[in-house]
């Protein structure tokens, strides 16, 4: 069987050490809980493009986090520790294992992340300087190294998303999805790809260890793929906050005297 205490650590760690005090500092310290947390409904086919953008995008995380892998292989301690992990993940209850390791982290840390601490850092009137540190901010939560290098660039996917959707929705669901195809390809066997054949086009067998690894050209075209809905993304009309509107008009402000001063050189 799969020891309890598997489970136990993940779901104490995202909902007392994560969610609640992002929570009671919501409560605590803004006078809208609701707009800070951007909880609303998001912009119309957001959270189904989230959905697809997950799906298109992994197999390039994949290939990332293989990457990183090489550079930075993991310490034998750290292969010892994560071998309960690894032993939970393909052969503990699969609805439990989506809970633990999908479900809560898709809620809890979009909630502190992508709501409290984005929302706060936006006040700075930049946006992708508040991204880039929210997505820092998430990556270092990951206690390895390996994990923390990709965490933080789908973070920043992540920020970009509740950003350009003025909702956490769409990140809960990109969050949970991404997540969950982890899971899902971790379970991965050679008697499921000889009874759905179809998964043979997608995966093969991992050259440098056990599993399976998606094949290149699903790599590259859903690479391409995955660039055109975060185009689609960028063509909403997101919702300034008051700070990044000051900074704008302080920067369109600061142009023609730049633009003067340049002539002049």
């Amino acid at each position: 069987g799969i020891d309890n205490l598997q489970f136990a650590l993940p779901l104490f760690t995202q909902l007392v050490v994560v969610a609640t005090p992002a929570l009671l500092m919501t409560a605590m310290f803004t006078n809208s809980p609701r707009q800070t947390l951007i909880l609303r409904p998001p912009p119309w086919l957001a959270a189904a493009a989230a959905v697809l953008l997950a799906v298109l995008l992994h197999p390039a995380v994949q290939v990332l986090q293989t990457g990183v892998m090489k550079l930075y292989p993991l310490g034998d301690e750290i292969v010892k520790a994560l071998v309960g992990v690894e032993k939970a993940l393909k052969h503990g209850p699969i609805l439990a294992v989506l809970l633990v390791v999908a479900a809560l982290p898709a809620i809890c840390e979009e909630l502190a992340f992508r709501g409290f601490i984005l929302s706060g850092l936006r006040h700075t009137g930049h946006k992708w300087r508040a991204i880039v540190i929210t997505a820092v901010f998430f990556g270092l939560t990951h206690a390895i190294l390996q994990q923390s290098i990709t965490a933080c660039l789908v973070g920043v996917v992540l920020g970009y998303l509740a950003v350009q959707t003025g909702s956490i929705l769409p990140c809960m669901v990109f969050h949970f999805c991404h997540n969950g195809l982890a899971v899902l390809t971790t379970r991965i066997t050679p008697d499921l790809l000889d009874r759905v054949p179809a998964l043979q086009v997608l995966l093969a067998p991992a050259r440098d260890g056990p599993g399976y690894v998606y094949r290149t050209p699903v790599v590259v075209l859903g690479g391409l793929a995955a660039l055109a809905i975060l185009y689609w993304f960028s063509r909403l009309q997101y919702v300034k906050s008051p700070e990044e509107e000051l900074q704008e008009s302080i920067d369109r402000g600061s142009q023609p005297d730049d633009q003067a001063w340049a002539a002049q050189a």
